[in-house]
């Protein structure tokens, strides 16, 4: 008989009732695991007493405590800074956009960085802010041309390496559970990308972003679809081995329409991805629940990667 473990899973309110069906399946498969899912809040304290001696693996997928409870092994969700996560990608070879911080008027040279650069916020999502810059026209972005309102004129930016995906804008996205994908679906702009003509262009373009806050209209922008690419699936792998301990990650992947390089662009790790019942999610209300959960059965495979890293890391 295998010993008994626990397995402690702290959720969203929304992402709970999938995460007990996914507990359901962990006990059909490994009755040896004794599943605890808790939304909101959870401590190692809230366990019975009885279960004090068992080996404990948690699971925060939402609100994770400063200080990591000392019994059993703790997993948590954790929102890096952009150059933090930059960092763990070069040290585990994992191809990125060649990227640096960026100080206003700072110039680059071209044969290095290429035609066109990408300025982008240091705290920012859905490419807010993002600025698609020829290469040499770096000196003109001057304080005083920068719109007041523009997140440029506050925030600071990094400078990011431009990756051409062709005629219209296109990423890949990969939702990465302890390492397990779950989900892989593709956004493209519909609006094909136009390079600026001028430095006013500079600040109005968007055309060369896929990932974009979208509220409203979401077929007259952006065209969602499932993307069984099994090559982008497997470099997904890669990508969420560069911070193994995050366990919940949905990874940005674009592919150079040159070269057919893949690179990956940010792994998304702050615990607000879980995208089957996100109450914000655009690819959710556009593709539909069925198909994201049965494009890989989603929720027999978290079961199984949880059945094996219980097994592996409850202590």
């Amino acid at each position: 008989m295998q010993e008994k473990k626990i397995l402690a899973i702290c959720v969203r309110d929304q992402n709970y009732e999938d995460f007990i069906s996914v507990g359901k399946r962990i006990h059909r498969l490994d009755d040896s695991i004794i599943v605890n899912i808790s939304n909101g809040q959870f401590h190692p304290e809230q366990l019975a007493a009885r279960f004090n001696h068992l080996p404990l693996l948690t699971l925060y997928l939402v609100n994770p405590p400063d200080i990591v409870p000392a019994r059993g092994h703790t997993l948590r969700v954790k929102d890096l800074g952009k150059l933090e996560e930059y960092k763990h990608f070069v040290a585990a070879g994992v191809p990125i956009p060649k990227v640096k911080p960026y100080t206003i008027g700072e110039t680059v040279d071209p044969h290095q960085w290429g035609d066109y650069v990408v300025l982008k916020p240091v705290h920012s999502s859905h490419a807010q802010g993002n600025l698609l810059v020829p290469t040499t026209w770096l000196s003109q972005i001057e304080r005083n041309r920068i719109p007041p309102d523009h997140s440029l004129s506050s925030s600071p930016y990094l400078l990011q390496q431009f990756v051409d995906t062709g005629q219209h804008a296109m990423s890949y996205r990969v939702l990465s559970f302890l390492g397990q994908p779950l989900m892989c679906i593709s956004w493209r702009r519909t609006r094909a990308v136009t390079y600026p003509a001028t430095l006013d262009e500079v600040f109005t373009n968007e055309t060369f972003t896929s990932n974009f806050k979208q509220e409203e209209n979401l077929f007259d922008e952006r065209e969602f679809k499932i993307a069984n690419d099994e090559e982008v699936i497997k470099f997904s792998r890669q990508v969420f081995n560069a911070h193994p301990d995050l366990p919940l990650q949905g990874i940005d992947i674009v592919r150079e329409a040159a070269s057919g390089k893949l690179y990956a662009l940010e792994n998304n790790s702050g615990g607000n991805v879980w995208t089957f019942s996100s109450l914000i999610s655009p690819t959710l209300k556009v593709i539909g629940r069925k198909a994201l959960v049965t494009q890989f059965m989603a929720f027999d495979r978290a079961a199984e990667i949880l059945v094996k890293k219980t097994h592996e890391l409850a202590r």
